[in-house]
């Protein structure tokens, strides 16, 4: 699941930026912003949000169905 930034959300705390293990979170314009090419999909910075401004997708155009998340192959 790719995370992604719901900027509306967002208060720019910094608690993603200093927990994600691989230094790929960074703050611009005080909002969170995440190189998601460079994500390993750990899903701890979606974890740590005390505001929930940030989520996980399903990548690729795939979507979830509850317990199991298809995958569309285009």
């Amino acid at each position: 699941m790719v995370p992604h930034v719901v900027v509306s959300k967002c208060t720019g705390c910094g608690i993603c930026v200093r927990e994600c293990p691989e230094n790929i979170i960074g703050l611009i314009k005080d909002k969170a912003a995440i190189l998601t090419d460079l994500c390993v999909e750990c899903g701890i910075c979606a974890f740590v949000c005390p505001f929930v401004a940030i989520v996980n997708e399903v990548p690729y155009g795939g979507h979830d169905s509850g317990m199991t998340t298809y995958l569309s192959k285009r």
